[in-house]
């Protein structure tokens, strides 16, 4: 009796393994379901890796020493005519257009709200302008940093005697497109060299 009530239990729990494993078995559409989702995703990769490459600065097809030296002749000019080469209205309608095409709408706005007001203008001349290239791994959008230290007009005698008080320098952070050779965005930053006293 006591082995009949093994015998039982154990044909008992082969039968009841057998329809778990049988239940548990995919279905044929669950299979191609999955299998399709494996193959977008090894797709979605492959773009992904064929764009990394394109992408990157260092590819064969792309001259990263002559973009760098393009950008940084354009954005030279550009920085060192707005921060010191404005004087008159006359200045800035004869340099609109370049400070559109190397600058773009917005930092120009910006970089004119800085050198002039009305018919005023504020800076009396540029001492430098500085490029510097930051991340380099997306040709598309690399970090290049603007630094431009400028002087402004004097304003009062206590300025003029010290000199230092109208020297002032904008530090700009890019996001530029060596590609295209535009900005894609910016961020600034103001610096007082002196005491405005």
């Amino acid at each position: 009796m006591n082995n009949r009530k093994l015998i039982l239990i154990l044909i008992g729990i082969t039968i009841i393994s057998w329809i778990i494993t049988i239940l548990s078995i995919p279905k044929k559409n669950e299979l191609n379901t999955v299998r399709e989702q494996l193959s977008q995703i090894e797709r979605q990769i492959a773009i992904k890796r064929r764009t990394a490459i394109a992408d990157s600065p260092l590819s064969n097809k792309f001259d990263l020493v002559n973009a760098q030296q393009k950008a940084q002749t354009k954005l030279k000019q550009a920085f060192s005519v707005m921060y010191g080469g404005l004087h008159s209205k006359k200045d800035v309608k004869e340099n609109t257009a370049m400070f559109k095409q190397i600058l773009g709408v917005q930092l120009m706005d910006k970089g004119l709200t800085d050198a002039m007001s009305g018919d005023n203008f504020f800076i009396e001349k540029n001492d430098s302008v500085d490029v510097v290239f930051g991340d380099i791994s997306d040709k598309t959008d690399t970090t290049i940093q603007v630094i431009v230290s400028y002087k402004m007009k004097g304003r009062s005698e206590t300025q003029e005697v010290n000199k230092e008080a109208n020297s002032y320098t904008q530090i700009y952070t890019l996001h530029y497109d060596l590609v295209q050779q535009k900005v894609n965005s910016f961020s600034s930053q103001s610096i007082t060299r002196g005491s405005n006293k």
